[in-house]
């Protein structure tokens, strides 16, 4: 069975290298020797990760999914697998697979990774489009974890904000499990957890901090948690999740 991974030095896909083997990867600087090849399976976690980026530069990021999609229109693949996001909603809250998404309340960054998740749907018959969260496990270079880890601008992170952590070390397995189910779209998520939780909980420290701005919350659910023999809304509870961070912030 032949293979690929589009996306080989990204935090998804450096974490997907380390818990199997593909035949063929890609990155940005050599995708187009993707173009016009054919593979049994596909697994694409190349859009930029960079939300905050991709915000202040629109045009940009709208020309670099439109140079994605330019290449996987001349492939074939009997299984693609996306990678895609959260984002992909307005307002992350009380969502799951079943919630619709609108096009036009959605800044870049959304706008641009749900035209992707809609050409995989219209182009690749069997597909399966993986919606993540925030993230935790080795080789993670962003979010308030990150930060805290690394004591990076702490005094610029509000405590009563809420996120959800997906611990990475389970992707590949929870990835194979949606596959083998038959599913076409999967929330992969934990349940929220506030920063103050994550910072007794996982750093061992108390942390009071409010910058004046209004609180993000995420509350990113799945409806296919019995599948994964978990809880209902969550593949992790908040044990597991703060569990992952704290292993995180150990390492």
């Amino acid at each position: 069975m032949t293979s690929a991974l589009i996306g080989s030095t990204g935090f998804v896909g450096t974490t997907l290298l380390s818990q199997r083997s593909f035949d063929y990867c890609y990155h940005s600087t050599d995708i187009g020797e993707i173009d016009n090849k054919e593979f049994d399976l596909v697994i694409c976690a190349a859009a930029p990760a960079k939300k905050w980026y991709a915000n202040l530069h629109p045009d940009e990021d709208e020309a670099s999914i439109d140079s994605l999609i330019g290449h996987l229109k001349t492939i074939k693949a009997k299984k693609f697998i996306l990678i895609s996001t959260v984002d992909v909603f307005k307002s992350p809250v009380n969502v799951d697979e079943n919630t619709p998404i609108s096009l036009s309340e959605l800044q870049p960054y959304g706008y641009n990774r749900r035209r992707l998740e809609l050409f995989v749907q219209e182009n690749f018959d069997s597909h399966l489009i993986v919606r993540l969260p925030g993230l935790v496990g080795t080789g993670l270079k962003k979010n308030i974890i990150y930060d805290f880890k690394n004591h990076n601008e702490i005094e610029k992170i509000e405590s009563d904000n809420v996120f959800q952590f997906y611990p990475m070390k389970n992707l590949l397995k929870d990835i194979t499990t949606a596959d083998k189910q038959g599913l076409k779209l999967v929330h992969l998520t934990a349940a929220p957890v506030s920063v103050k939780e994550v910072a007794k909980a996982a750093f061992d420290f108390d942390f009071d901090n409010h910058i004046g701005k209004p609180l993000v919350a995420y509350d990113f659910k799945t409806i296919h948690g019995a599948l994964f023999g978990s809880t209902p809304d969550y593949q992790y509870d908040r044990t597991e999740s703060l569990k992952a961070i704290r292993e995180y912030a150990e390492e």
